[in-house]
Parts: structure tokens; C-alpha cells; sequence
């Protein structure tokens, strides 16, 4: 026990503040991908479609580890929550012919970094109007066919080709959501 030095051993441990700051910053971008899915992984897909404000705020904790990762202040516009919920369930469903985890990740990435996708007044955020998404054709007729579909229910919406392929997006007031997504799901749609 002569040889004992408690210095080394605190360092090496990560026990003190400075070999703490050290090791937060050997994170690499491959091993900050790598936690970033692993907590995806935690959230059930009801969970991201319920909650995509505390799955993105999970996320970019372990975004801000990437010494690279520039995330604006302010608070998740609607548009950034759609983005989440759009992506963590599709990653989620598990298509990975068109959602890799690496294409994941990079989608996340720019989504939490694009400064249009943050606010500073609170009151904005609360009268956006949120966007769902659903897997449907995305050709021009589908897509009036969807918003007709809604306007027969009495339910203004505008429905757009989402990201990907085959995802639509479906844009409505707050008042409406639920009327709107119940709707969808009554004709069949996967919401």
C-alpha cells in the first residue's frame, strides 16, 4: 500500500471534475450515434407519437455530448415535433431499407440543428399547428383524396408528401388533432 497515489486513482477513475470534462469530451460521433439510438430504442412508438417533446429533449442530451453539435436555443417549434415523431416511428417500425440507423441519426441531427425549427416566445409554439404523419401514396389525386376524406368530417386540414416516400403529412389546428388522426384511423390508415 506504499505505492498507493490517490491522484492517479481519482483521474483514472473518473472520479474528479477535470477527468470528467475529459472523458465527456473523447465521445466520438459513432459512440454519440450509437447512445443516441439506444435511447430511441427505449421509447415505444406510442411514446413518440405522445411525447415527442420529452423523446427530443432525451435525444438532444445525448446529442450535446458530440463537441460538434451545435443545437439552437429555444423552445421545439411544432415542425421540429413532427420531425421527431416522424422519424423516431419510422425508425421504430423498423425501415431500415429506408430509414438506416446511420440516415436516422443524420435526420435527427439536422433536425435539432436547424434553427427554424426553435423559438423564443412560447406563445408561438402554443398556436403552431401540429403536423402527424400517416403511410399512404403520395401521388397528387392520394393526397387531395386524404384532405377531401377530412373535409367531409368537417375537419380543415392541409395534407402534403412528408419526407419520405411513402409518408404523408397531415397538418391541422390544434382543436381538430384528435378528431383528425381518429378519423384517419377509422378509414383504415395507420396513424
Amino acid at each position: 500500500m506504499d505505492n498507493f497515489d490517490l491522484r492517479k486513482y481519482l483521474v483514472e477513475n473518473k472520479v474528479t471534475t477535470n477527468s470528467r470534462m475529459l472523458s465527456e469530451q473523447e465521445n466520438t460521433p459513432t459512440e454519440v450515434a450509437a447512445e443516441v439510438l439506444s435511447q430511441l430504442d427505449a421509447f415505444d412508438i406510442e411514446d413518440i407519437k405522445t411525447a415527442p417533446d420529452m423523446v427530443g429533449e432525451s435525444l438532444l442530451d445525448y446529442f450535446n455530448e458530440d463537441p460538434t453539435f451545435d443545437a439552437p436555443e429555444g423552445m421545439f417549434t411544432s415542425e421540429l415535433l413532427g420531425q421527431i415523431e416522424r422519424i423516431g416511428v419510422a425508425y421504430k417500425k423498423g425501415k431500415k431499407g429506408e430509414l438506416e440507423k446511420e440516415a436516422t441519426v443524420e435526420a435527427l441531427r439536422k433536425a435539432l440543428t436547424n434553427p427554424a425549427n426553435y423559438t423564443a416566445d412560447s406563445k408561438m409554439m402554443n398556436e403552431a399547428e401540429p403536423t402527424f404523419t400517416l403511410n399512404y401514396n403520395t401521388d397528387p389525386d392520394d393526397l387531395k383524396y386524404v384532405e377531401s376524406m377530412l373535409s367531409k368530417k368537417g375537419i380543415p386540414a392541409k395534407v402534403s408528401k412528408g419526407t419520405f416516400d411513402d409518408e404523408v403529412e397531415v397538418t391541422v389546428d390544434k382543436k381538430h388533432l384528435k378528431k383528425a388522426k381518429q378519423a384517419l384511423e377509422d378509414a383504415g390508415f395507420d396513424v
